[in-house]
């Protein structure tokens, strides 16, 4: 198997060899206190995040209600506020890029940021906010390092998770850290450094590490927020541009043991199966999720599990495709099983909310609603499901 090389650990301690002339007797060998590196979630904790962001918290509305059933969305507006509520969603699960807010660095721009933030409190709808897509200014040039500025990144999650204290249910870390392209590319055109098999595969050591030191960070100004692990694409390939969810996860949960995430994040596709079909062991489906329950326990981690994606596409080159009446149909089956018979699973988040111009193709089959003004089968689906 092709597998990115993990981080070295370990000390390559040089023995300094000490002439002593005149004397009677060598002084004894000096032992240097010894120095232990982990590879769980304190690798970067040490880190002093210099943070000078702060500034008067914006006035938001509070929302206390349970979440149990989340749409993704791309983009926040009136329109898409409104189908979420009619929709009996209770949870926003919304991307915040990075480049967006601290597009040059140490100057941060919250406009964008406080608008969503506030618009989605006023739908009494609780908001979970994924934070990656690094600016221009911290990409990495380490061929194994991080591939993004990692205490830049730190700085901006401190100033994300204290601007909207109290305001935000959780923060999702990352996207996807089993792709070459989500870890080394996160927003740009994925697709096309997927297939050229551009980047790397992130080490479940850096991921393990970047965790460990967002959810400091994170706790330290917010201790309510949640901190959620990023979901990991499903797939069964292990290549320089992929690796095995399981086998991330499997690797990742025995360096972590649970100790610096709130919530396990999954990724849950069918790619055009029924969601109701019999576990398979490298089945791409929906059962797959009892494998990832299956590791929390082996390494009896006490933790629940948030579907952040599942979804079904009518329209992709990419993925299998299914008709508008399946995927609503797939999609009560999906929401109905996981309801009766996963009861660990505590939030389904259906992938995705948007509209119009400027979606990328592969996103738009995946969407609840047809254009602006046209909502599809699927929607209704939801919608009756809703508590």
């Amino acid at each position: 198997m092709k597998y990115h090389p993990t981080l070295l650990l370990g000390l390559l301690l040089m023995p300094l060899a000490v002439i002593l002339v005149n004397c009677s007797a060598p002084s004894p060998p000096i032992t240097p206190e010894p120095v232990i590196l982990t590879a769980g979630c304190e690798q970067y904790t040490h880190l002093d995040i210099d943070w000078t962001a702060r500034a008067p918290r914006p006035p938001i509305q509070s929302v206390s209600r349970p979440a149990q059933l989340a749409v993704h969305t791309l983009f926040i507006d009136e329109t898409i506020l409104d189908y979420a509520v009619a929709g009996g969603f209770d949870t926003i699960v919304q991307v915040l890029p990075w480049y967006t807010v601290e597009p040059q660095q140490n100057q941060f721009d919250w406009q964008d940021a406080d608008r969503i933030v506030r618009e989605v409190a006023e739908k009494d709808l609780n908001l979970v906010l994924r934070l990656d897509m690094p600016p221009q200014w911290a990409a990495g040039d380490d061929p194994y390092g991080f591939p993004f500025n990692l205490e830049g990144y730190l700085r901006f999650v401190t100033a994300v998770a204290d601007r909207y204290r109290g305001h935000v249910l959780g923060y999702i870390i990352w996207n996807e850290t089993n792709l070459a392209a989500e870890w080394s590319f996160s927003g740009q055109n994925l697709i096309f450094h997927y297939d050229l098999g551009h980047g790397r595969v992130a080490a479940p050591e850096q991921y393990a590490g970047l965790l460990g030191a967002a959810y400091q960070q994170i706790k330290a100004v917010d201790e309510q927020a949640l901190v959620i692990t990023a979901g990991m694409a499903p797939t069964n390939e292990n290549s320089p541009r992929a690796v095995d969810d399981r086998r991330f996860l499997d690797h990742f949960l025995f360096l972590t043991k649970g100790e610096c995430f709130d919530v396990l994040g999954a990724h849950v596709y069918d790619f055009g199966r029924d969601p109701l079909a019999p576990y398979e062991e490298d089945a791409i489906s929906l059962s797959r999720i009892e494998d990832l329950k299956a590791l929390l326990d082996t390494y009896e981690i006490n933790r629940p599990i948030w579907i952040t994606e599942i979804g079904y596409t009518v329209d992709s080159p990419y993925h299998p495709t299914v008709s508008q009446a399946e995927q609503a149909d797939y999609l009560q089956g999906a929401l109905e099983r996981i309801e009766t018979q996963w009861p660990w699973v505590q939030l389904t988040t259906v992938w995705n909310l948007s509209y119009g111009p400027g979606v990328e193709e592969e996103m738009a089959g995946y969407s609840l609603l047809a254009s602006k003004e046209e909502v599809r089968p699927a929607f209704y689906t939801v919608q009756n499901f809703a508590p």
